[in-house]
C-alpha cells in the first residue's frame, strides 16, 4: 500500500514539476535571449559565452529535479533485505 502512495506522490511531483518547466522556461529563455542580444561592447564574445552556459544549467537543473526522485523511487521499490531461510 505504501508503494501505492509513493507512487501517487511521484507522479503527482512529476507533473507539477512540469508544469512549473513550462510556466518558467520560456520567460526565462526570453531572458537571456534578451541579454544576449543587448550590445555588449568587448564583453559581446563573454555575454554570448555565458547566457550559453546559464541555459544549460537551467535546463540541467529542471532533468536533475526530475530524475533524481524517479532514481530513488525505483531503488526503494526494488529494494529488500534478502531472506536467507530460503537458502539453508
Amino acid at each position: 500500500m505504501r508503494f501505492l502512495y509513493a507512487g501517487i506522490i511521484l507522479v503527482v511531483y512529476l507533473f507539477a514539476l512540469m508544469i512549473g518547466y513550462y510556466a518558467v522556461s520560456t520567460p526565462f529563455e526570453n531572458l537571456m535571449d534578451g541579454i544576449d542580444d543587448a550590445d555588449g561592447g568587448l564583453a559581446a564574445d563573454e555575454i554570448d559565452t555565458h547566457v550559453g552556459n546559464y541555459k544549460t544549467f537551467f535546463n540541467m537543473a529542471f532533468a536533475l529535479m526530475a530524475i533524481t526522485p524517479i532514481v530513488w523511487f525505483i531503488f526503494w521499490v526494488f529494494h529488500r533485505e534478502p531472506d536467507w531461510r530460503y537458502y539453508r
